[in-house]
């Protein structure tokens, strides 16, 4: 198993201020990460070394937060979104992956930016309709592309959750996401072994981001959170969009 410095350097900075997010709103760590880890490798790469982090900061969060645990919708999400990882795992193999960045990042930039009264919270039939649709996307999105946090987060948000909410739910799908990534892509012959001990070297810079940012967070008001969730899917959409783009170029010259 082979240790590669620059990628390793990049993996450390990248989920130390991935985590830094995560602890303050409950999301951000992979979502930051991947994209510049597939700058300098392959996308397997990036979902590979995001695996590690991502458990182990998910689980800390979702025991920390576990009196919330009572959100009515969760348990049919997740049990979709498993099932549609699974699926977009095979997918990753069978098209290009900057299509979907682009059209994903444009879709959530679109709703972030619609008027204020058509991003009220939803009623709880609504959220009970739309939490199998939206958690297959979510398991879809994160096997082929590894960003699920550009679809849980609007709709969790949509539901009116609580900071503390907000980030057990988004914690419980994590986990799910992560757990089930390995063997996903070790079946689609995607898995990459060698970024196994890069994942849990940068455990580390990530607990330390994810514990800052926690002692950030709960100095937030109320008010601030959601606004602070919008700019991160922001510029992770942003992010989404330039990747796919990027690719695009360059696969031009």
């Amino acid at each position: 198993m082979t240790l590669d410095l620059v990628i390793l350097t990049i993996a450390a900075l990248t989920f130390f201020i991935g985590g830094l997010a995560k602890g303050a709103i409950g999301f951000g760590l992979p979502m930051l990460a991947i994209p510049m880890l597939t700058a300098v490798g392959s996308l397997p790469l990036a979902l590979s070394i995001a695996v590690p982090p991502a458990i182990a900061t998910n689980l800390w969060q979702f025991w920390k937060f576990r009196e919330y645990r009572k959100i009515t919708f969760l348990r049919t999400f997740l049990v979709t979104a498993a099932l549609g990882l699974i699926a977009g795992t095979f997918i990753l193999k069978s098209i290009e992956n900057a299509y979907l960045e682009i059209m994903l990042g444009c879709l959530v930039l679109i709703y972030l930016f619609k008027p204020k009264g058509a991003r009220e919270a939803m009623s709880a039939p609504q959220l009970t309709r739309l939490a199998p649709v939206l958690g297959t996307l979510a398991g879809l999105v994160h096997g082929s592309i590894g960003l699920s946090g550009l679809v849980a987060p609007p709709f969790f948000l949509a539901a009116g959750l609580s900071r503390s909410a907000f980030i057990f739910a988004t914690s419980a799908l994590f986990i799910v996401m992560a757990a089930l990534h390995i063997p996903s892509l070790a079946l689609a012959g995607l898995y990459e072994p060698s970024a196994l001990l890069i994942g849990l070297i940068v455990i580390l810079p990530a607990f330390a981001g994810v514990w800052i940012g926690g002692l950030l967070g709960e100095r937030l008001k109320a008010s601030t959170f959601p606004t602070l969730v919008k700019t991160m899917l922001i510029l992770a959409a942003t992010l989404s969009i330039w990747g796919g783009l990027e690719f695009f170029y360059s696969s031009s010259i």
